[in-house]
């Protein structure tokens, strides 16, 4: 399985810190190619605890929605959509699944419609029939007009092998809300397509989502992965998720949850936002006797009023 990324005992900890606002959003740009790492995993043992001026939350755990309750969504009609004609060659692609994230060559969480927090999207789609060395290309657009050049890739996996390819913009900034499409050609045919949307979230609102392996006196991001590797090194004791208010009173209650390999590793976690309306927060995961995360694909989703709005994940390596 290759990815191509495109310019992309544990517990959770709600700590309140002092930050800046959500970054202004970039136009999408430049590609570039990576190999993908095989993770799995599993999460055990849970310890709540907290970080500087924290107002504890004293309310009962009330769970979220069921929607935010299933990691895994089945993906719309739209994405299992017939397959377009093959090329001349007779090679193609199966219908194109979109998701949160990766493990063990497998979607995390799949749907089509997305939180306007996300800083990324990842495609996947089988070969078939393509024979190694074959040359195809993939196009996304946004509200139908084209967002990056037609990219030439090669083929160099098995006749019908899994492929992923990941949209993003610039490192850490959250994709605009509107209808994304991927399609993907061979011989300057398009063979396949796939359609995503990047819904609109309300006036409460969290902004794009930081993964950081620390946390300064200042309360800002230590050593931040890239959006469009979002990997932490074997080892990996503890993850910090970084994010700031849009327009979130204070007072206001909002959730947390962690998910594990598509799993929910622990409850949904109550929480009071005790700062400014647009200050930055970070909550953190990590196991109960300070030992390394096993390897995988972690998942935070970040509820207000019932509504998920920001989704995001890392992946911790299994070397």
């Amino acid at each position: 399985m290759k990815r191509i990324s495109f310019l992309i005992s544990v517990t959770a900890l709600f700590v309140s810190a002092c930050g800046g606002a959500k970054p202004n959003l970039p136009d999408t740009n430049a590609l570039s190619t990576q190999i993908a790492a095989t993770v799995n995993a599993a999460i055990n043992n849970v310890l709540p605890t907290s970080g500087p001026n924290v107002v504890p939350t004293k309310a009962s755990i009330v769970p979220p929605p069921e929607a935010t309750k299933a990691p895994i969504v089945p993906p719309s009609a739209a994405t299992k959509a017939p397959k377009t004609p093959t090329n001349n060659s007779g090679g193609s692609f199966s219908p194109i699944t979109f998701a949160i994230g990766e493990n063990n060559y497998e979607p995390v969480d799949v749907m089509d419609t997305f939180p306007d927090g996300v800083t990324s999207v990842y495609a996947f789609f089988n070969a078939v029939n393509i024979p190694k060395g074959t040359k195809w290309q993939s196009q996304w657009f946004v509200d139908g007009t084209e967002t990056t050049k037609l990219k030439d890739h090669i083929w160099d996996l098995k006749p019908n092998d899994v492929n992923w390819l990941v949209f993003f913009v610039t490192d850490n900034s959250a994709l605009d809300a509107g209808e994304y499409e991927l399609k993907l050609t061979i011989d300057g045919k398009v063979v396949q397509s796939g359609q995503f949307t990047i819904e609109q979230n309300g006036e409460l609102d969290f902004g794009a989502i930081t993964f950081a392996a620390g946390v300064d006196k200042n309360d800002q991001p230590v050593d931040p992965v890239s959006t469009r590797d979002p990997t932490f090194p074997a080892g990996t004791k503890e993850v910090y998720a970084f994010f700031s208010g849009l327009n979130v009173p204070k007072g206001t209650d909002w959730q947390s949850q962690w998910f594990v390999n598509g799993e929910s590793a622990i409850d949904p976690t109550n929480h009071t936002w005790n700062l400014g309306s647009t200050e930055q927060n970070w909550i953190s995961f990590f196991n109960q006797d300070k030992s390394p995360l096993d390897p995988g694909t972690f998942e935070v989703k970040l509820t207000i009023d019932g509504t998920v709005v920001n989704i995001g994940s890392f992946v911790v390596s299994a070397k």
